[in-house]
């Protein structure tokens, strides 16, 4: 009798299923079977995500502090070399860029992480969207401009004046989800003992 063992590979990123028939026949001739590797659980999908989101926190720090280094700039820009600007922008870029993979991999996980976790995703995913555009932005206008652009070009003052901004929604926002998790954790373990039901 045949029988045949199922291969899945699973790519992230992308919905890609392979099927590949193989004959598995044991010493007797009987089908040999083979267990399935286990999917990810939910509390390892949320364990991830919760690293994730700590990631995304640290880097949006750090984009805000570049901002407000650029801000500094801004204010003495006529002693500043432009080059500067550009070193700030592209350690920005670098750090954006490595935020935007992270989201990428939060919304992978799909409904497999907490609900809390999912809203602090959807709560940043717009952000990060304004974020990318005006590091993009300020890097145009630089690049344009280059040594006028502190004397001149005012839409940059207002470029890095919004990198700033949407670098600390980010970062505080994740920090306000966190909070949250924590304090319903301990609700949630100091409740019973109060007689009080934990809330749905």
């Amino acid at each position: 009798m045949t029988c045949f063992r199922i291969v899945r590979k699973v790519c992230w990123g992308a919905a890609t299923l392979l099927v590949a028939p193989v004959m598995v026949l044991g010493a007797s001739g009987s089908c040999g079977v083979y267990s399935p590797v286990m999917a990810p659980t939910t509390v390892e999908y949320s364990n991830e995500a919760s690293s994730l989101l700590q990631e995304m926190q640290t880097k949006a720090i750090q984009v805000r502090n570049l901002a407000d280094q650029l801000g500094a700039f801004e204010r003495d820009g006529a002693e500043m070399s432009w080059r500067a600007d550009a070193g700030a922008l592209m350690r920005a870029k670098s750090q954006v860029n490595a935020m935007d993979g992270i989201l990428f991999r939060l919304r992978a996980m799909g409904q497999d992480v907490l609900p809390w976790q999912q809203q602090a995703i959807d709560h940043v995913s717009p952000n990060m969207i304004e974020l990318t555009d005006y590091v993009q932005l300020a890097i145009q206008n630089l690049n344009a401009h280059h040594g006028t652009v502190h004397l001149l070009d005012k839409s940059y003052a207002l470029d890095t004046g919004f990198m700033y901004q949407r670098a600390n929604t980010i970062a505080h926002s994740i920090g306000q989800f966190e909070e949250y998790a924590t304090a319903k954790n301990e609700i949630q373990l100091v409740g019973p003992q109060l007689g009080m039901k934990a809330a749905a």
